[in-house]
């Protein structure tokens, strides 16, 4: 993970994926608040290195940096986490899209950079606003199609 840069579109799609969990750690049992800024981490079950689903949100979930260091040496358990979390389906259907090259290709085109992360930057700030006047615990966003 140290070797990958962070990109504009990387910040951005993190806070939303924070955001979007409340800044709680989504880790089971945890469920602590770590409220902006914070060390709340947006933790990739699919690497970022992977572009494919580097910005896909069904890849990504918030966690404490304690958590998000176990899920990386637990990847069995991260799997079951994962398979749980999004059903069958859903798992299948992230890791054929972590395998698609071409939508890979797309996505690193973009380099993290421009467009992309103006757009996540916009969804994050409506994300924030949102918040101000709801009582949801969990606040979902619109996903980049390159």
């Amino acid at each position: 993970m140290s070797g990958i840069k962070v990109t504009p579109a990387d910040k951005y799609f993190g806070d939303c994926i924070k955001e979007r969990s409340d800044w709680t750690c989504e880790f089971p049992g945890c469920n602590r608040r770590y409220p902006p800024p914070s060390s709340l981490q947006c933790c990739h079950y699919f690497s970022r290195g992977d572009w494919s689903t580097r910005f896909n949100k069904e890849n990504c979930i918030s966690m404490c940096f304690a958590h998000h260091s176990w899920m990386d040496g637990h990847h069995h358990q991260f799997r079951e986490f994962m398979e749980k979390r999004l059903g069958p389906d859903g798992y299948a259907a992230l890791v054929a899209r972590n395998a698609d090259s071409v939508l890979g290709k797309k996505f690193k085109q973009t380099k993290g950079i421009g467009e992309i992360a103006k757009f996540f930057k916009g969804q994050y700030q409506q994300m924030v606003q949102f918040r101000l006047f709801s009582s949801e615990k969990i606040i979902d966003f619109e996903e980049y199609v390159p």
